[in-house]
């Protein structure tokens, strides 16, 4: 039977006289977590609308309660037969569990049933008798040895964002969505024990969407050595879909955007895992702030839709110093950094004046010929500006402070504003190499004015 229940060393079923073994222990265990009286305290933040929030001090089921809980758990006769059949029939269960790039260690019997408690405790809040949940939690086991594959699902929340009461739920694909969090979720993310430090200051960064990517992923038991786990595809995806959406957000507006931190977690899983954690950006940026209304939210999901489509690098670029320059504080960096997104995204390959070229390209982006000029003088401007910065010096304590600040929201404008043509222009979603006769096309064709 033992090559049914084990496959590339990985356990892939519950031996019967193990399966008859757990059940017997979460009888016993059970019933002593759920008279076990919460001795923690934890700082719960609850949202309380338009951005505020409340904050008291509760008891709840932390550190202490688990040490109290174990030293009674461990007593019972049912946890010790357990443990002698486990390493009687099927020792690969205390193994190791690798999962999302994480590998950890079941040390012994009660840590592969601790798991099993919340588990058992969500089935019997939706009115199934102990009996019945304990046989749902078995069966769950059993699922998840048999595929080895989990659902995880990760939580984006981003700070400065504020949509519209009626978006509840904004459908991306591919398993990614922006959706509003739910009151359990602010409070599960924003609340901390009082003797720990608050992980993202989640509370004070106004966070009330998130971008939630969905998916699946690995999950074995195996052998104590020898265990590895590698999801980097999954961390990158999910940081692909959160960068997507915050260019998205910036292609259609100006504001400040950005990711508080990334909440992992499995869901529903009865068996050990690495569990749920969170990991932040590097950096945050501070007074963050983006309101839509009704009518842009269509248009973030085509914004989205295009990003996702993009294949040029220079798009790829001038994207992300769009960005870069939204979250700046000092206008000097912004207008840097817009000014490098067109120089990226407007010059031709090809000799001749640099600057002229690229004011140029830029004014005949529009269609519309009394258009032009004005475009022509904007970057003549925001070059003018640049220029100013990186040869002469100047930066906000010269007397160039004013035009420097103005240019600067100019460029992000202008930035914004190539892309979205880009974006939306035939000529250029047809892959044709961006070179000087293309532009010079650009320039000469009359059919631009149709």
């Amino acid at each position: 039977m033992n090559e049914l229940r084990v496959i590339d060393n990985f356990v892939c079923a519950l031996h019967p006289e193990v399966r008859t073994a757990i059940a017997a222990a979460l009888n016993e265990v059970m019933p002593i977590w759920l008279s076990e009286e919460p001795v923690d305290l934890r700082r719960v933040v609850r949202p309380t609308g338009g951005g505020s929030a409340s904050i008291t001090i509760e008891p709840y089921r932390g550190v202490r309660t688990w040490i109290s809980y174990h030293k009674k758990a461990q007593q019972s006769h049912g946890l010790v037969g357990l443990d002698q059949n486990i390493r009687q029939k099927q020792p690969g269960l205390l193994g190791n569990v690798a999962c999302l790039n994480s590998v950890m260690l079941i040390q012994d019997s009660l840590s592969l049933l601790n798991p099993c408690l919340a588990f058992i405790e969500r089935r019997l809040s939706s009115g199934l008798n102990l009996s019945d949940a304990i046989e749902s939690t078995l069966k769950g086991i059993e699922e998840v040895l048999r595929l080895q594959v989990v659902d995880y699902e990760v939580v984006s929340p981003l700070g400065g964002l504020s949509l519209p009461d009626s978006v509840s739920e904004l459908p991306l694909g591919k398993g990614s969505a922006l959706r509003k969090l739910t009151n359990e979720e602010f409070e599960a993310f924003a609340s901390n024990d009082v003797f720990s430090q608050e992980n993202h200051d989640f509370s004070s960064r106004r966070a009330t969407h998130a971008v939630v990517t969905k998916g699946k992923a690995d999950y074995k038991i195996g052998p104590r050595h020898g265990m590895s786990a590698d999801h980097q595809e999954i961390y990158d995806r999910v940081a692909e879909e959160t960068k997507r959406v915050i260019q998205a957000l910036h292609l259609l507006k100006g504001g400040r955007v950005d990711v508080v931190a990334n909440y992992w977690r499995i869901s529903d899983l009865p068996l050990p895992c690495p569990g749920s954690y969170s990991t932040g950006p590097l950096s945050h940026n501070p007074f963050c702030m983006m309101s839509l209304d009704d009518a842009e939210i269509a248009q973030l999901q085509d914004r989205h839709g295009r990003v996702a489509s993009i294949r040029r690098d220079q798009l790829k670029i001038a994207l992300d110093r769009l960005v870069d320059a939204e979250a700046r504080l000092s206008p000097v960096d912004s207008l840097l950094d817009s000014a490098i997104g067109l120089e990226v995204l407007l010059k031709p390959k090809g000799t001749g004046d640099l600057a002229f070229r690229v004011a140029m390209n830029y004014a005949f982006l529009s269609p519309v010929a009394d258009e032009r000029k004005k475009r022509f003088e904007e970057i003549s401007e925001i070059q003018k500006s640049r220029n100013s910065i990186v040869h002469a010096g100047h930066g906000l304590r010269s007397g160039a402070a004013a035009e420097i600040s103005r240019t600067a929201e100019l460029g992000k404008a202008c930035l914004r504003d190539a892309i979205n043509r880009f974006l939306h222009d035939k000529d250029f979603l047809s892959g044709r190499e961006l070179s000087a006769d293309f532009w010079a096309d650009r320039i000469f064709l009359p059919s631009l004015e149709a």
